[in-house]
């Protein structure tokens, strides 16, 4: 308990007992012609109107203050529970900082040199290592460090982190299909030509926009950190 819930507990306690004590022991007046009594049961019994309304408002602004000080409270809480949750949404934003803009960019290399490349006899061994390179790429693109942070990613960025979702299930799924090409067919041949040029389509598109989406979340995360409101409505499109 406070020093100031003891004095505002003592002066309750002497107000009431100046009231109550004369009015329960106190002699009445004569109301003949309203002579004697005790003077200050007297005094109490003449204004009890009065007195009546001094304790309603004191009691009102004690209520007041008790609801001001609850307020503060309530608003100090949640001040802190805001930088809280900002604490552990900059942790949040700085993992994935920390972690896909150079996975992005690595894969991009990778997706670059195989559809920029003109080594005829390699060109399996290449096929092998991009379209292991898509399915790591996809493996990221889920990782809990992506999607942890799915609730703070601006509009922008959560598009072109889809857009780069699709493309790869694309190239995945082609992937797929030019594994199951019946070599016994007779156009053979021309469906794996097709589907690596629909692959190597994709993987240029892919690779540009794995480019880009890395220097987006560079970009928005360093200024998640200083400015989340900022950050937020600078990078509402793509």
């Amino acid at each position: 308990m406070t020093n100031k819930m003891r004095v505002s507990g003592a002066a309750i306690v002497v107000v009431a007992a100046a009231i109550v004590v004369p009015v329960v022991f106190g002699a009445p007046a004569e109301f003949t012609d309203r002579h004697g009594g005790d003077a200050w049961r007297n005094l109490i019994y003449d204004f009890q109107t009065l007195i009546t309304g001094v304790l309603a408002v004191v009691a009102a602004l004690g209520t007041i203050l008790q609801m001001r000080r609850s307020d503060a409270l309530q608003d100090r809480r949640h001040r802190e529970n805001r930088r809280d949750l900002r604490r552990g949404d900059e942790l949040v934003v700085t993992r994935l900082r920390a972690f896909l803009p150079s996975a992005l960019r690595s894969h991009s290399v990778t997706l670059r040199a195989y559809v920029n490349s003109q080594n005829p006899f390699g060109r399996a061994i290449e096929w092998h290592h991009a379209k292991f390179e898509v399915e790591h790429f996809q493996d990221e693109l889920q990782d809990f460090r992506v999607t942890s942070c799915f609730h703070l990613l601006p509009q922008g960025i959560f598009e072109s982190l889809e857009d780069c979702k699709r493309r790869v299930e694309t190239i995945l799924r082609v992937a797929r299909k030019r594994a199951e090409i019946d070599l016994s067919h007779p156009d053979a041949s021309d469906m794996d030509v097709m589907y690596e040029e629909i692959a190597i389509y994709e993987m240029g598109f892919l690779e540009t926009k794995a480019v880009r989406l890395a220097d987006l979340i560079d970009d928005w995360a360093m200024d998640f950190i200083s400015d989340p409101e900022r950050a937020h409505l600078r990078y509402l499109t793509p």
